[in-house]
């Protein structure tokens, strides 16, 4: 490989490490070790089009290129760790924690649905429900 096809190799393979690691997993990738580090890395660059499965000389540079960064992507990545913040979620007055689900299907004679709703709301349209069918009955 000549030098400014290297070069050009070289500075897309850093910018598109840089865009893996900004936007990526860190948690994923700081739990890998060196060499599967480099081997995701390795396995990224192919799917991105890099190289053809028939080319041998890249695949070469680029794991060159990659060994050479690599303690530096570490230890950016472990930089990059934070430490969890729990979420606080106020409770809501309008959600019931100890019975939210319905506890079966509605279905009678006058509503062709099946609904769910607060057991109150359930014994309202059942009396209507009733009330109609005695008018017509």
């Amino acid at each position: 490989m000549d030098p400014l096809a290297r070069k050009c190799l070289e500075d897309r393979v850093l910018a598109e490490v840089q865009t893996l690691l900004t936007e990526g997993d860190h948690v994923y990738f700081q739990h890998l070790s060196p060499t599967d580090f480099l081997e995701a890395l390795e396995n990224e660059l192919r799917f991105l089009g890099f190289y053809t499965h028939s080319d041998r000389e890249t695949p070469v540079v680029i794991r060159a290129i990659l060994e050479q960064h690599v303690d530096q992507w570490r230890a950016y990545i472990r930089e990059q760790q934070e430490p969890a913040v729990p979420v606080q979620i106020a409770a809501s007055p309008w959600i019931q924690t100890t019975n939210s689900a319905a506890t079966g299907l509605l279905m009678t004679k006058a509503t062709q649905y099946i609904g769910f709703m607060f057991p109150m709301e359930r014994l309202a349209i059942q009396m209507s429900s009733l009330a109609v069918q005695d008018q017509v009955s």
